[in-house]
């Protein structure tokens, strides 16, 4: 028995010499200084850039009034009888009846210094179309306001709010959206899950997606596509180029789990201010119409008509006595240009008239086929 035991201990002891020597002792390289005192390589961090523009990025919390948990499940015979001894029901008083219960978060972007704040339509909408019945946003130093709903597009979904602050609010500089390329470095800033103000890094993926269809029939899409992380509560959040302006309103992702895969959507941001531009000064969105539907050319079509390409958009429709009827134009005409803009799409055809001012003269370039 000895003699076993002395034999198994020498070989654990044997296996843990070698093992020894397989794992020599860690030695790493430790660097505790800040990104920008590090002089023999370029600058990295973008805490500068986020600094300026992160107090620029607000919550929004929208709620609805609701009755009372007992009113709502009372039935209507019980409603109808205590009603009609003129009685209230039980936990139905003055300060029980009704109470605002928070129903949505999201985020937006204060805009101008007096408290002019810009959001998506949907965060401050809670069912079928309704608007909250109280908005409040909260500043990046925690501050809560309540907000006013100046304005409300469905059709870009962008949305105006107004706080009356007691000084001047950290505002953003808004850059012009035409000038974007992909590959950008962009930032989304927002309130993701409202766990605070969050800030996520990466490029511009793609410009111009309008055949997306995340707003539904009949809407205006033009979306800037980005792969940093966009969140639920993100919504209405900022995207900012890497000189801290803002290039876009966060609006939507694709997703099959419900989180972040890279895919996100931003509405641009010279869109973004031609809509709020006119929610403040009107109340509305005015949008031109050339009265005619147009469909994109499909590759087929493009062969049978001995087209180049794809590019353009087929009159499928005139409607009578519109403007592009009283110009003359046909079903079957495609459209190539309006002014000197050059018309890829159908859908990109519509946002263009749509951003155009009813009653201005405009330049139909086509092509006619028959």
């Amino acid at each position: 028995m000895k003699y076993s035991f002395f034999l198994l201990f020498s070989g654990i002891l044997v296996a843990s010499l070698t093992a020894a020597e397989k794992n020599p002792k860690l030695r790493v390289i430790e660097d505790s200084r800040e990104v920008s005192a590090i002089g023999e390589v370029p600058v990295v961090s973008y805490g500068d850039v986020l600094e300026r523009a992160t107090p620029s990025v607000v919550a929004v919390y929208s709620s609805q009034i609701v009755q009372s948990l007992y009113y709502q499940r009372a039935p209507q015979s019980v409603k109808d009888l205590f009603r009609q001894w003129g009685r209230p029901l039980p936990g139905t008083g003055p300060d029980q009846k009704e109470r605002l219960r928070r129903v949505g978060v999201g985020s937006g972007v204060i805009i101008s210094e007096d408290g002019y704040i810009v959001t998506n339509h949907h965060v401050v909408q809670v069912q079928n179309g309704k608007a909250a019945d109280e908005i409040r946003v909260r500043l990046s130093d925690g501050t809560e306001y309540v907000a006013t709903l100046i304005g409300s597009d469905e059709k870009t979904d962008v949305a105006i709010l107004k706080i009356e602050p007691d000084e001047a609010l950290p505002i953003v500089k808004i850059a012009d959206s035409g000038k974007l390329r992909v590959g950008d470095i962009v930032f989304a800033i927002g309130n993701p899950l409202d766990v605070g103000l969050t800030a996520t890094r990466g490029i511009i993926s793609a410009l111009g997606r309008d055949s997306s269809g995340i707003l539904g029939p009949g809407a205006y899409e033009n979306f800037i596509q980005t792969d940093a992380s966009v969140n639920l509560g993100n919504s209405g959040g900022a995207l900012i180029d890497a000189a801290g302006r803002l290039i876009g309103i966060n609006t939507a992702i694709v997703s099959s789990t419900g989180g972040s895969i890279g895919i996100g959507f931003a509405i641009p941001s010279n869109m973004v201010l031609n809509v709020v531009t006119n929610l403040i000064e009107s109340g509305e969105v005015p949008r031109g119409l050339l009265g005619l539907i147009p469909v994109n050319l499909t590759p087929d079509l493009a062969d049978a008509f001995d087209l180049p390409s794809t590019r353009g958009a087929l009159v499928n429709q005139v409607q009578i006595g519109s403007p592009a009827d009283q110009g003359g134009i046909r079903h079957g005409d495609i459209i190539l240009k309006v002014d000197a803009v050059v018309i890829e799409s159908a859908p990109q055809l519509r946002l263009i008239v749509s951003q155009m001012r009813p009653g201005r003269e405009v330049e139909v370039t086509l092509v006619r086929l028959q």
